[in-house]
């Protein structure tokens, strides 16, 4: 049983289908006979026992929506490999954990109106690692990698391939766990698991992956807790260093790799290396971006340094009393209480300096008094005061009063330069650096712009926090104290250039640190590429980090060190599916594969690859989600995400959506997709939603997963509504060595007798019972047993105490002739029928009574279990314990009964893919080209095709509102004007045409030439239009006069497109002669550059958007060349797809630009422009890809092919959906820019379709 809902269902039809269809001796699958009833039955004692020879029966199987049913332990399994049969007791134990987690479900859910409450993936608030990068090295052999350190996190954490989860953009390539021979995860049972992790340790075997999760004020990360070997320096090397390797990860971490924990439990790297360090490391943070600092780990104490002590008061973090504050060397009069009530922390991660309102007042007034000499400003509602210092940058140095902060143990901080004021604005805008908490309950925060220039140093061991000034890391001179300093006004901003500090460099085990918004970043070398937070923003971090630290400590005000986000199980868990399995098809291609079916759960999922977390066993392969071309991930902002797993919803980006959800003897953990499910042939459900589950453990047996028959809107019954109407239906096999069905959209039996569902159990099919009787006499039971719930997950058949009581005796007062034994725990009465042999008995047959008339006779096979052989044959109900439990209808005595389910009331979910906004047919052939275009307030759509004719569409209301059929040939390309809205069409007939709008009289014919025209652009600030044609010449129009302005060869074979530059008076041509050529109207039309390289034809041409002196050509040759307008030689050759190229688009992809290429290898590339490397390849379409864009605001990548569809592939270039709309062969795509409206040419017809990174359709036309 799985997801209580809480939706308002009706009362279903619930129905049985009297005839006992699935027995081998009798039944038929429409009407029924009347058999004569009998009180008593006759049964063969040995068909008690299990046989080792499976029976197939066929009855049913020739409808096409009906599935064979096997137990997963007979001789029928689907896999050939027959398991060990489960003991009684055991398979008591496991009904027992199953009912005990339907019960502790119920009873959290009783009083609760949400829904999908399976287990969620929880994130709870942690904080966020601040702006200072080391790069430290992981794995062996070792690959550096740059982290955020942070003292106020404990666990250190990368982000790891395959992401699988979606992860935050970074410089690095990702951590492979699968290329390092040292990477181990680390078992749930594990110590640190249980401290960081505790949820994900809770009902753990030896063998499963533990799971770790923090969330932090402006960010999270999920994924496996592991070991791995990290280098400090090559002399400095830790083996099985607890790391996290981070699946799901999201926020503001600045291309950086992940983090290193400095914090204070025992996962934080100062306890992990303390055999070393000695639980003593200390940094120096650089006085501005554009310097360097240190980390340094053990090694001396500088004789300058003052230690203060670390508070016992705050034993999560590093706590220290603050005792005064002073300005200009003046004492402010603030209470010492002020402080001591909310405690103080130092923290690396926190930018500003936090302080209580009355603290912060004092400071800032006395400042201000002290700063007269320049003019305040009005400032922002954080800082105060604020200074316009603008006038005085000529003057170059400004007088600032020197501020220090005294902490307990007589240790004055004298506050660098670079700590005291804050540029928010230029120098327009200069602030105090520091922050009011806004009253004096809040803790205040000693934050990193203010520890600058400071050796602070970490003695852990010690429980103090020492400060060295200037850096001075072994000895230092005292110097004469200021009270005022003189600084130079430019230094408040920041500066381009890296000044490398080498002081203490030469410890063995310090790290460069560099602040990751400035100069001195040491990936990628392009510091320009950094996009630095405003002051405002750094503000908002720092509020989003502090108010996760107060939240933090106020829920764990005297808890340990281990505060991490667990991933955490709760629990509302769910039981582990029943015995019975059917093979259903997963994927495209498909591929087969055995799963439980459960009525009592509603989340289909499958063991996948790679497993990650640890996966049961099972027979057949995973599945593996790359191999299929119809695998997508779900945005974790779905609305199935929110419903079904709304924690890993909160906080969320684009990211996959990760559900949990804990069985009572089994969990499974991963992620939300959709997929391609086959039931039969005939029928096949795209984008069906489904778990892929990534860290699995229990007693599956040997299957591959679940398939979820419940009531919610993601269980099959609702996904597949449209074509089954909510009805299926299964019959369950007499014996393991026999075979039932599970049918769908049956044709309901005359036979069938119906009973409602009952509306106390909303969350499960539950039934009101109304009697119970034992060989044809009837139990006073007093209505005890309503409601019960009928479950094909549950084995035995549970009754409340008096139910079971009364059962119990009136069959053993029947059953007098046969020897009681004592039985076993749980079951009674038992009896020994070993001296029986091959013999009869006799035993009392069992009805059980429902709502409207409804008596189902319990099947012999369904009434008793040998528990021990035929020494110990046992009733086969269970007694629940009280009677104040509800009762559950179990498999056992549900065997050959067809049980239908008429659920055609429930909730309809459509799960498809997105509808075509609209279908505009009309061209009778192919579609060469598309484009948007607005008139009037009014968007249009242009449209050319091989039927030679040009059509104008209105996208508002669907219809073709002109066609130009001037042409006598296929159409070859079309252009729309900037401006004017006018149309330039070309030909093979050798003509361009120059129309407008909606039939407007402007209609001009231009006969170029004897030869096919390939492509025509407008020059619109010339009033021309430039042409490239078969004959090997460009020409050029005034679009006014219709004047032929120049004429002349350009190449020495067609010439395939023309390209206007967006601001220079040039024009590119490309050509089969594999050349481009740059021509100059300015100089004539002279030929001023020759770009020779490719060693093919030259297909398209496209201009960096970002850069126009570059662009990018595509070519037969199956190379990208990228070209500077000012070389003839090529700056690069991206090498990697098999065939020539077809299409070719630049885009930004978050803050990287890309390029993106189509080849008629059947796959798509993406490159990093930057780099000149391929960073993905897309894989999916099986014929040519014809066209591909990008949406650069929905990071979306769209591209069509000749196989007949359109693959739409989201962020991390995972694929979306693969949409086939009938329309044959795509050859064309269109996109109306800022829109989400795309259009897409075909063989037959043009489809529309708007998208969103939910891929959710908008209302079909």
């Amino acid at each position: 049983m799985a997801t209580p809902i809480s939706l308002a269902f009706l009362p279903y039809v619930f129905l049985f289908l009297l005839c006992p269809l699935c027995s081998l001796k009798k039944g038929q699958t429409v009407a029924a006979n009347e058999t004569t009833k009998s009180c008593f039955r006759n049964v063969n004692v040995n068909s008690l026992l299990p046989s080792s020879v499976c029976d197939h029966s066929n009855k049913v199987l020739n409808k096409a929506s009906s599935l064979k049913v096997v137990s997963r332990y007979g001789p029928c399994t689907v896999t050939g490999d027959p398991k060990t049969f489960p003991s009684a007791a055991e398979i008591l134990r496991q009904d027992q954990l199953r009912v005990k987690s339907i019960r502790a479900k119920l009873s959290m859910n009783s009083s609760t109106t949400g829904a999908f409450d399976e287990m969620k993936t929880t994130v709870p608030t942690t904080h966020f690692g601040g702006a200072y990068a080391v790069t430290v090295g992981l794995g062996t052999p070792k690959k550096d990698f740059s982290l955020l350190f942070d003292t106020g996190s404990d666990l250190t954490w990368t982000q790891c391939e395959p992401c699988l989860g979606g992860c935050f953009p970074q410089n690095e390539e990702k951590f492979d766990p699968t290329k390092s021979t040292s990477y181990k995860n680390l078992s749930c049972s594990s110590e640190p698991c249980k401290s960081i992790a505790k949820e994900s340790a809770q009902d753990c075997t030896s063998s499963n992956t533990c799971l770790y999760g923090v969330k932090y004020g402006s960010g999270y990360t999920v994924g496996f807790l592991a070991t791995e070997t990290l280098t400090i320096t090559p002399s400095d090397v830790f083996e099985n260093f607890v790391i996290g390797c981070g699946e799901r990860n999201g926020g503001t971490f600045s291309r950086t790799a992940g983090l290193l924990g400095l914090g204070r439990s025992p996962i934080a790297l100062p306890s992990q290396t303390s055999s070393t360090y000695k639980n003593l490391f200390s940094y120096c943070l650089p006085a501005s971006s554009s310097s360097t600092g240190h980390l340094s780990f053990g090694g001396g104490v500088s004789q300058a340094a003052k230690f203060t002590p670390i508070t016992s008061k705050i034993p999560e973090l590093y706590g220290l009393d603050v005792s005064g504050i002073s300005v200009g060397g003046r004492k402010l009069a603030i209470d010492p209480s002020v402080f001591r009530t909310t405690g103080t922390i130092i923290d690396s991660g926190t930018t500003l300096t936090f302080l209580p309102s009355t603290a912060h007042s004092a400071l800032s007034s006395a400042f201000q008094e002290m700063m007269t000499n320049y003019t305040l400003t009005n400032g922002t509602s954080d800082f105060h005061p604020c200074y316009d210092l603008s006038k005085h940058a000529n003057d170059n140095n400004i007088t600032i009063p020197q501020i220090s902060i005294f902490f307990e143990g007589g240790v004055e901080v004298d506050i660098d330069d670079s700590g005291i004021l804050i540029s928010v604005n230029g120098l327009e805008e200069v602030c105090l650096a520091f922050i009011d908490n806004g009253n004096d309950k809040e803790l205040a925060i000693f934050g990193n712009v203010q520890q600058k220039t400071y050796e602070v140093v970490y003695d852990v061991a010690k429980g103090m926090v020492g400060f060295a000034p200037k850096g001075l890391t072994v000895e230092g001179k005292e110097t004469t104290k200021k009270y005022f300093r003189t600084i130079k006004v430019n230094s408040l901003l920041p500066s381009n250039v890296c000044s490398q500090s080498p002081r203490v460099l030469n410890r063995a085990s310090s790290l460069k640190v560099v602040n990751r918004y400035g100069p001195c970043i040491p990936v990628t070398g392009a510091p320009e590429t950094i996009n630095v937070p405003s002051t405002a923003e750094f503000l908002l971090q720092d509020q989003l980090r502090v108010k996760s630290f107060q939240v933090w400590l106020s829920r764990n005000p005297s808890s340990g060190v281990f505060k991490e986000m667990q991933t955490t199980i709760p629990a509302s868990i769910v039981p582990t599916g029943g015995a019975y399995v059917v093979t259903v098809g997963l994927g495209t291609p498909k591929k087969d594969f055995t799963l439980l079916f459960d009525t009592g759960s509603d989340l289909t999922w499958t063991q996948c690859e790679p497993c990650l977390g640890g996966c049961f066993p099972q027979d057949q392969p995973k599945f593996d989600p790359t191999t299929s071309t119809s695998y997508k991930n779900v945005s974790c902002s779905s609305e199935f995400c929110k419903l079904i797993a709304e924690e890993a919803a909160h906080g969320c980006n684009s990211n996959t959506c990760i559900y949990g959800i804990q069985y009572g003897s089994g969990s499974t953990f991963g992620f939300l997709a959709t997929e391609t499910l086959t039931i039969a042939s005939s029928d096949v459900f795209e984008n069906f939603l489904f778990g892929c589950g990534e860290q699995n453990e229990g007693t599956f047996n040997g299957t591959t997963g679940l398939l979820g028959l419940g009531r919610s809107p993601i269980a099959l019954p609702s996904q597949t509504t449209n074509k089954y109407k909510n009805l299926f239906s299964y019959c369950l096999p007499a014996s393991p060595s026999s075979t039932g069905h599970l049918s769908f959209g049956v044709e309901v039996s005359q036979a069938a007798k119906f009973t409602p569902i009952s509306p106390e159990l909303k969350e499960v099919y539950g039934l009101n019972t109304v009697g119970i009787s034992v060989g044809g006499r009837k139990l006073p039971i007093n209505g005890s047993i309503s409601p019960t719930l009928i479950d094909s997950g549950t084995t035995f058949t549970y009754l409340p105490s008096s139910t079971y009581s009364a059962l119990a005796s009136a069959f053993q007062e029947m059953m007098a002739n046969y020897t009681l034994t004592n039985g076993t725990s749980g079951f009674q009465p038992c009896y020994d029928f070993s001296n029986i042999g091959n013999g009869t008995l006799t035993i009392p047959g069992i009805s059980i009574f429902f709502e409207g008339g409804v008596e189902v006779e319990i099947d012999v096979s369904g009434i008793l279990i040998p528990v021990n052989g035929m020494k110990e044959v046992c009733l086969a109900f269970a007694d629940t314990g009280s009677d104040s439990d509800f009762a559950i209808f179990g498999n056992y005595q549900q065997k050959t009964y067809e049980v239908i389910y008429d659920v055609a009331k429930g909730m309809i979910w459509n799960l498809s893919s997105p509808a075509p906004v609209a279908t505009l047919n009309g061209h009778s052939k192919g579609l060469n080209c598309l484009d948007f275009f607005m008139t009037e307030d009014k968007l249009r759509l242009i449209s050319g095709s091989d039927d030679f004719t040009v059509k104008e569409w209105d996208c508002e209301t669907k219809r073709c509102v002109g066609t130009l059929e001037d042409h006598t040939q296929n159409v070859t390309s079309c252009c729309v004007h900037p401006q004017l809205h006018s149309i330039i069409t070309t030909s093979e007939d050798n003509t361009i045409r120059l129309w407008g709008p909606e039939n407007r009289p402007r209609r001009s014919l231009f006969n170029v030439t004897e030869s096919p025209v390939r492509s025509a652009k407008f020059i619109a600030r010339k009033h021309w239009i430039v042409t490239g044609s078969d004959d090997k010449s460009i020409r050029v129009y005034n679009y006014e006069t219709r004047e032929l302005v120049k004429e002349f060869e350009a190449h020495s074979d067609y010439i395939r497109s023309v390209l206007v530059h967006p601001t220079l008076s040039r024009v590119l041509s490309s050509s089969d002669d594999m050349l481009i050529k740059m021509w100059d109207w300015e100089k004539g039309w002279k030929c001023t550059r020759t770009f020779q390289g490719h060693s093919h034809y030259v297909t398209q041409v496209v201009f960096n958007p970002e850069d126009t002196s570059i662009f990018a050509s595509a070519s037969l040759d199956a190379t990208v060349k990228i070209w500077n307008l000012s070389s003839p030689a090529p700056v690069a050759t991206l090498n990697g797809h098999s065939k020539g190229l077809k299409c070719l688009d630049f885009s930004m992809m978050g803050d990287k630009l890309r390029l993106i290429s189509g080849s008629d290898d059947f796959t798509v590339k993406e490159w990093d422009y930057e780099t000149k490397r391929c960073v993905a390849t897309l894989e999916g379409h099986t014929q040519n890809v014809t066209s591909c864009c990008v949406h650069p605001q929905l990071q979306m990548i769209i591209t069509t092919s000749e196989d007949n569809t359109i693959r739409l592939w989201g962020p991390e270039n995972r694929p979306l959906l693969t949409l086939d709309y009938g329309l044959q062969r795509v050859w064309a795509v269109g996109g109306k820019q800022g829109s989400c409206q795309f259009a897409f040419g075909c063989d037959n017809g043009i489809t529309m379709l708007k998208v969103s990174m939910d891929v959710h359709s908008e209302a079909s036309d």
